[in-house]
């Protein structure tokens, strides 16, 4: 049988070298105990044996810890381990051989005797021998013996079984000596190996310890001391969770559940030192059994005070970056507060009578005023395309449409100077598109600008053609070509670059800031294209660049005009006439700023307006309480109340204002993204940067105080809808916006009417709900898919109730749900007569 060492379940015996000095128990003359003690000799471990009685007794000693481990056999052990509460170090070592013979000088007499009678029986016929031989024997024949063949046979037999029982006994012998060779081998390759790997755990740099399931120490290596300055008696007394803080307990426990569930566990704690001084460490644990647990452990405070001085240097230079933008938007503010009474004051200046000479310097006054803006709108653009903070919008757009505004925004400066300013659109480039329009106008606006200013005669043509296009999108190539002064050839590598000219002269000749270029590159490069430049010296340049466009349904939008065709024609300034029909719109305001105040005021009531004035937030809300204005021209920086505050109290139901729908325009000096976020967020319609031009003003009064509205239309904005003058539906228009096609433009009214029907039910039940975003939503897609029809009274009905859900007018809207159907059903009723009649096709 094989013998095997037994300990308690606590003890740190487990293996050969923990039993030095300690009380190992033995069975008297027992050959395992003499075996493990010479196995013991050739490690020069010693160790003191206790001979008892029998295993029993062995066990018992143990369990009572009067000695620190026992020798039994194996069987013994397996069977008898549990009851007693002991456990198996592993460690077994080679089975002893039972040897049988007679003891020697023993039973001498008993085997002469045995001899004397068997010779005897042999000599005497009457002996129980000679009986049977004659019983068996043939008569006559004498005393001769003849041993039986059934007899013969039995013995050689039985001589065959023993030859072969040696021969298995003589091989299963030398078997087992060669297994026994075997496992004292592998018992000394394994000696060898745990020999090695305590060598490398004692000499490892980090730190390796064991510990039971409660986290008390076992065993540590001298790394493990360094680390904690803890000697190793003191650390085997202690727990691990004895070295960490209070607030990382809850960590620490976690961390061992986790390794106790998933048997293997990595986390990052923070330790006490013996000096209390705390250390970051890693720990890394696998399960070696339901009660031990070993810990791989580095030091890691160094690796942590990086990553802190990391993270601190990330936090300054995040808090670095927005000081830097808020900086950029204060300086804005401030340059431009004074900037916008200059320029307002120089153009109700050159609206007297000048001589010559004072138009002259008020011109050159108003253009420094202006590149002075320019230049801040480009130091900001190009700070925010730094600092990511540019997000490009998706919109619909008619590519024609805006290449015709952006020819016309050009056409003065460059009649001025006698160029000859053109556009031309290749037949098969797509003109319905979507995607930031603005920011693609502001490239073309920056590179034209660039054409006209150093182009002194010839002209200056912008080429769009189509590169690719698929279902989904197109690739469109701008092309702007000059015949100006040109540019160097070394030049042209750096020319997109910030603040680079072709000449240290050119700012000085021709103004500029040196920035539009690398802001048109930065901008292409976010709308998915490339920038590029030829140029000879003295002859011309031409700019190019390529962005991505997304392509729309082409029945979304009205059907494209002639490149050059008007757009949008000004609306006649009309008095209020004797009928009260139309009337004057009334203008409120808001300006803390005495000079900007006076000419704003000027110059809007020198356009046709009537205007009152407000000094801040409070006097705008008493004013609105006790007139009807059309518009609120509203500071967003003003004492007492905020534009923001005040919009947002003009907006609440609750509040005494008149018209809590009125449209409200930010007047701001602050011009950054997020400040336009900000006005809009805060309920406002529309948003103006100072310094305020007029033209720009009067763009955003036309669009929501026209001066020919209608009392009656104005009213309606305030829930009290009146009959309007536009058509039900405008066949002509629709028609052409279908190519002229009456088949398709009946299969789309047929669409129309079939889909329709759950754009108003969905109005009516966010009505019934009283969800005003949903009613929202509802009514905005009836709004786009009435337009689309050319339904001008149903798209204006839709876009009312869009508004009051959005301000907060449910009541509004509900009174508004009668017309609405009322409009719907004249609508339909419209579409259905289109298959019964067959109009000219719409001229194009």
């Amino acid at each position: 049988m094989w013998g095997e060492l037994y300990t308690p379940l606590d003890s740190k015996i487990d293996g050969i070298r923990s039993v030095q000095g300690k009380k190992i128990g033995v069975m008297k003359e027992d050959f395992n105990g003499w075996y493990f003690s010479e196995l013991l000799k050739k490690f020069d471990i010693t160790c003191e044996f206790v001979e008892m009685a029998g295993f029993e007794d062995i066990f018992k000693a143990v369990a009572a810890n009067k000695v620190d481990a026992g020798i039994v056999n194996s069987t013994f052990g397996a069977a008898k381990q549990h009851e007693y509460g002991l456990r198996s170090t592993g460690t077994v070592f080679n089975p002893f051989e039972i040897f049988f013979a007679v003891a020697k000088g023993k039973n001498q007499e008993v085997l002469a005797l045995l001899d004397a009678y068997l010779s005897k029986w042999q000599r005497e016929t009457d002996s129980p021998y000679g009986k049977a031989q004659q019983k068996w024997s043939h008569s006559g024949i004498g005393t001769t013996k003849v041993t039986p063949p059934w007899l013969l046979n039995s013995i050689i037999a039985l001589g065959g079984v023993i030859i072969i029982a040696l021969a298995f006994i003589i091989l299963l012998r030398r078997q087992i000596q060669r297994a026994t060779a075997d496992i004292l081998q592998s018992k000394a390759v394994l000696l060898e190996s745990e020999a090695k790997f305590r060598s490398y755990i004692d000499n490892s740099p980090d730190g390796i310890f064991v510990t039971n399931e409660n986290g008390r120490c076992l065993e540590v290596n001298p790394a493990t001391t360094t680390i904690t300055g803890y000697s190793q008696e003191e650390l085997l007394e202690m727990s691990i969770f004895d070295l960490i803080p209070p607030e990382s307990l809850e960590n620490a426990h976690h961390h061992l559940h986790a390794l106790k569930e998933h048997h293997f566990a990595s986390s990052e704690f923070e330790f006490f030192n013996k000096n209390g001084k705390r250390s970051w460490w890693s720990i890394d644990a696998v399960k070696l059994s339901a009660t031990r647990y070993l810990g791989f452990t580095k030091d890691i405070t160094n690796r942590r005070q990086t990553e802190e001085q990391l993270y601190q240097a990330m936090t300054a230079a995040e808090a670095a970056n927005i000081a830097k933008s808020r900086f950029l938007a204060n300086m804005s503010h401030e340059i431009r507060t004074p900037m916008n009474s200059m320029i307002g004051l120089i153009e109700l200046m050159l609206r007297t009578e000048l001589t010559r000479e004072q138009r002259e310097y008020a011109d050159l006054i108003k253009l420094s005023g202006q590149n002075l803006v320019l230049l801040i709108s480009d130091i900001l653009d190009l700070a925010k395309i730094e600092a990511h903070k540019i997000e490009l919008e998706t919109r619909d757009f008619d590519l024609q449409t805006e290449i015709t505004g952006t020819i016309k925004l050009f056409s003065l400066s460059a009649q001025e100077k006698g160029l000859t300013l053109g556009a031309q659109v290749d037949p098969d480039v797509p003109l319905l598109l979507q995607g930031d329009v603005r920011r693609l106008c502001q490239i073309l606006n920056n590179i034209l600008g660039n054409a006209i200013k150093f182009t002194a005669n010839g002209s200056v043509l912008l080429h769009i053609r189509k590169e690719t296009e698929d279902a989904e999108q197109t690739i469109l190539r701008f092309l702007v070509t000059d015949t100006g002064i040109g540019i160097a050839a070394d030049k042209l590598e750096t020319i997109f670059e910030p603040f680079t000219q072709a000449d240290n002269s050119t700012t000085r000749q021709y103004g500029g800031t040196g920035l539009g270029l690398t802001i048109a590159n930065q901008l292409v490069g976010l709308m998915g294209g490339t920038v590029g430049v030829e140029s000879v010296e003295g002859k011309g340049t031409t700019f190019w660049f390529t962005v991505v466009l997304a392509k729309q349904n082409p029945f979304l939008l009205p059907a494209p005009r002639p490149l050059g065709e008007k757009t949008m024609t000004a609306s006649p300034r009309q008095e209020e006439d004797g009928g009260g029909n139309t009337r004057i719109p009334r203008i409120l305001l808001a300006e803390d700023d005495p000079i900007n105040q006076q000419m704003t005021k000027v110059f809007l009531t020198k356009s046709g307006y009537h205007v009152d004035v407000a000094n801040n937030g409070r006097d705008v809300l008493k004013l609105l309480e006790e007139k009807d204005y059309s518009l609120v021209l509203m500071d967003c920086m003003m004492p007492t109340l905020s534009g923001h505050e005040t919009t947002a109290i003009i907006r609440n139901p609750a509040s005494a204002v008149r018209n809590h729908a009125i449209p409200v325009i930010a007047l701001t000096a602050n011009a950054m993204q997020e400040d336009r976020y900000n006005c809009l967020a805060a309920g406002m319609d529309d948003y103006l940067v100072k310094p305020i031009e007029v033209a720009k003003v009067l763009a955003v009064l036309e669009k929501w105080a026209p001066l020919n509205m209608s009392q009656e239309a104005e009213t309606g904005r305030d829930g009290k809808f009146s009959p309007y003058t536009a058509a039900i539906f405008d066949k002509e228009e629709f028609i052409g916006r279908a190519m002229g096609d009456l088949e398709l433009s009946r299969y789309v009214a047929s669409v129309f009417v079939e889909n329709s029907p759950e754009y108003v039910e969905a109005i009516r039940a966010a009505l019934v709900a009283e969800d005003a975003s949903a009613l929202r939503q509802s009514a905005h897609k009836l709004k786009g898919a009435a337009a689309t029809m050319a339904l001008q009274q149903l798209s204006e009905i839709a876009a009312l109730l869009e508004e009051f859900a959005g301000t907060g007018g449910m009541e509004k809207a509900t009174d508004l749900l009668p017309e609405l159907l009322k409009r719907y059903e004249q609508s339909v009723e419209a579409l259905r007569e289109l298959h019964m009649t067959s109009p000219e096709p719409a001229s194009l």
